[in-house]
C-alpha cells in the first residue's frame, strides 16, 4: 500500500472521526444530563473554544510544512478549515437559537414570516448593540466565502492566486474569534489568553517569513553549505540569526510531531534534515580543524 492510500483510507477517516468527536460528545452529554446547570452556555462555550482551536490547527500547517518538511500536511489544511466553519456554525446556531429564538414571542407559531422577520430584527440589534457579538459574527463571515470556495472546482474557477487572496480571511478569522472570546469571558481570561497566543505566535511566523530578508530565503532554497570553524570547543557559527532561528525551530517542531504520535498513527514523515549535522566532511586542503557541515 502507497503513502498515498494510507494517508486517504487510514489517517483522513481518523483525522475525521476524531473532528467530530467533540460536537458527538456534546451532544451525547446534553442528552444523558452531563452537562452543566446552564447547559446552553456549556454549547454556546465549547462550539467557540472548537471553532478557535481548528483555526489554529488550520494555521499549523504552513509552519509545520516549512520547518518539519512534511508536506503531506496540507493535504489535511481543507478538512481543518471546514470543521472550523462546522462548529463556527454551531456556535452561531446555538446563540440564535437559545439566545435570540427563544426570547420571542409566537403570536402567529413558530413557522410564521413574522417570527422570522422579529428573529432577524433582534439577531441584528443584538450584532450591533454589543461589541462582541459584532466580532464574532465578523469572523464567522469571513468563513463562510473560505467554506463555500473550498472545493477544486472554485480553485479553477477562481485562480490560484485569487483563490490565496480571498483565503488569506482565516487570518482576520482567527485574530476576530481571538478578540470575541476575549470580550466574552471578561473575567477569568486564561483560556482566552492561551488562544491568543497561538494564534499570536502562528501569524507571527508568517510576518517573520515575509519580512525575512531575501538573502535568506535564498539561501535556505539553496540549501547552502553552513561552515563552522573553531579551535577546540569554542566554535563560531557562520549563519545569520534569522537561520539560526528557524534551524531551531525546525527541531522544535520535529520533536513535538514525534511526541503527539504522528508516528504511532502510521504516517511515518519524511526525515527532517538536520542544517548542522548531517554529513561532516573534512575538508583535506584546509587547516586539521577546520570542518564543514553540509546540508542536504
Amino acid at each position: 500500500m502507497t503513502r498515498n492510500q494510507q494517508i486517504r483510507w487510514f489517517v483522513k477517516p481518523a483525522v475525521f472521526i476524531a473532528s467530530v468527536a467533540p460536537s458527538a460528545w456534546l451532544v451525547w452529554a446534553g442528552l444523558h444530563g452531563l452537562l452543566s446547570a446552564n447547559p446552553l452556555a456549556d454549547l454556546t462555550n465549547e462550539t467557540g473554544v472548537w471553532t478557535l482551536r481548528f483555526l489554529s490547527l488550520t494555521l499549523c500547517v504552513t509552519p509545520v510544512r516549512r520547518l518539519a518538511g512534511w508536506n503531506d500536511a496540507i493535504r489535511f489544511r481543507r478538512m481543518l478549515g471546514l470543521f472550523a466553519f462546522y462548529y463556527g456554525s454551531l456556535h452561531l446556531l446555538t446563540y440564535v437559537v437559545a439566545d435570540r429564538l427563544a426570547g420571542l414571542d409566537f403570536e402567529n407559531g413558530i413557522l410564521a414570516w413574522t417570527t422570522a422577520r422579529n428573529l432577524a430584527a433582534a439577531v441584528a440589534s443584538d450584532v450591533l448593540k454589543r461589541p462582541f457579538i459584532t466580532v464574532g459574527v465578523t469572523a464567522w463571515l469571513c468563513l463562510l466565502p473560505l467554506a463555500i470556495t473550498s472545493t477544486a472546482g472554485m480553485i479553477r474557477r477562481l485562480g490560484g492566486r485569487r483563490w490565496q487572496a480571498l483565503h488569506r480571511l482565516t487570518y482576520v478569522a482567527a485574530t476576530a474569534g481571538v478578540f470575541h472570546y476575549w470580550w466574552l469571558v471578561k473575567a477569568d481570561v486564561r483560556r482566552p489568553l492561551i488562544s491568543a497566543s497561538i494564534v499570536g505566535s502562528l501569524l507571527a511566523f508568517r510576518v517573520w517569513r515575509w519580512a525575512r530578508p531575501a538573502s535568506d530565503v535564498q539561501r535556505l532554497r539553496r540549501a547552502s553549505a553552513v561552515t563552522v570553524r573553531g579551535n577546540g570547543s569554542a566554535k563560531e557559527l557562520l549563519m545569520s540569526p534569522a537561520l539560526f532561528l528557524e534551524e531551531f525551530l525546525r527541531e522544535v517542531v520535529q520533536a513535538v510531531a514525534h511526541f503527539a504520535g504522528v508516528v504511532a498513527i502510521g504516517v511515518h514523515a519524511p526525515h527532517v534534515r538536520h542544517a548542522f549535522v548531517r554529513q561532516v566532511v573534512v575538508n583535506p586542503l584546509a587547516d586539521a580543524e577546520q570542518v564543514v557541515v553540509v546540508a542536504h
